[in-house]
């Protein structure tokens, strides 16, 4: 058994060992609540992109973008073919030029300007919530990401018109987090 006076000099020491043990477990607990709380925002997103009028832009664009990459004698397949792996920097210049103009009159053409808008929109609102920790970065990565650089990369050039119209940036947010996923090559050179 120890003596008295072994014990008085541990139990400050005890104490501080019990203090500690317990500060780290209501830490823990805080991280977990905090990570749930990022995981049901981010499934709200979830629930959100499944609704219209998000599922309804969503679905329109898809639509409209695979009836251009797999119709044969669609302007955009007609553009892209003249793709080759031994271009020159002007003959890439000149095919990038084609491909903007092609996409903003397609947009316009199509009416598609409100289900770019509300996807534009819908991806802002959800890469700021992730750029900031509300959501989680990791899950909208996931769940979201392929969407998110599909949607930048299509869409950028009727994007870039309206920076230009608007004097203002579009989609700058939705850059801001991909590029923080490790994403760096963007059609429009963001």
């Amino acid at each position: 058994m120890p003596s008295k006076e072994t014990t008085e000099r541990l139990a400050p020491w005890f104490t501080l060992g019990v203090a500690i043990i317990a500060g780290l477990l209501a830490w823990l607990e805080y991280r977990e609540h905090i990570d749930a709380r990022r995981t049901d925002k981010t499934l709200e997103y979830v629930e959100r992109y499944q609704k219209d009028p998000i599922f309804k832009a969503s679905n329109e664009l898809r639509i409209i973008m695979l009836h251009e990459t797999e119709t044969k004698n669609s302007g955009f397949r007609k553009i892209t073919k003249k793709i080759k792996s031994s271009m020159t920097p002007g003959e890439r210049t000149a095919i990038r030029k084609e491909i903007f103009s092609y996409m903003v009159n397609l947009v316009e053409k199509k009416k598609m300007q409100k289900y770019v808008m509300i996807m534009l929109d819908f991806y802002t609102t959800l890469s700021i919530c992730a750029s900031k920790n509300i959501c989680s970065p990791n899950l909208v990565s996931s769940y979201f990401g392929k969407d998110l650089i599909g949607f930048i990369n299509g869409y950028c050039p009727y994007l870039k018109k309206l920076e230009s119209t608007w004097k203002r940036a579009f989609g700058k947010e939705i850059t801001v987090f991909l590029k923080s996923r490790g994403h760096t090559k963007f059609f429009c050179g963001y």
